[in-house]
């Protein structure tokens, strides 16, 4: 487990508007206590920043778009200061959808 975790959220809404824009951060953390080299591993410390927003059309017809990684973070896996052993780029991705409640 991270020693710190943040996350930080601003959101607006109005009428059938709403938005939101989200930041998770956490500390690094222990993945496995006897890596390679019989060394403990470690994911480097990670943060994202997301947006989603969407319009309602009527009480049950919704059209939605999400952003998430708009910062592209990428995450490092190491097990000693200087010898990364694993990056993990997931990039950013986007979804654009319509939601309906029947």
């Amino acid at each position: 487990m991270s020693k710190n975790a943040y996350n930080a959220s601003i959101f607006y809404e109005k009428g059938d508007f709403s938005t939101r824009l989200s930041y998770v951060w956490r500390s690094s953390w222990l993945i496995n206590a006897t890596g390679r080299g019989n060394l403990p591993e470690f994911n480097s410390a990670y943060g994202e920043l997301d947006l989603s927003a969407s319009y309602r059309f009527w009480s049950n017809f919704e059209v939605f778009f999400d952003a998430i990684n708009l910062t592209d973070s990428q995450l490092e896996q190491y097990n000693a200061p200087q010898r990364p052993i694993q990056f993990d780029t997931f990039g950013s991705r986007y979804f654009l959808g319509v939601r309906f409640k029947y």
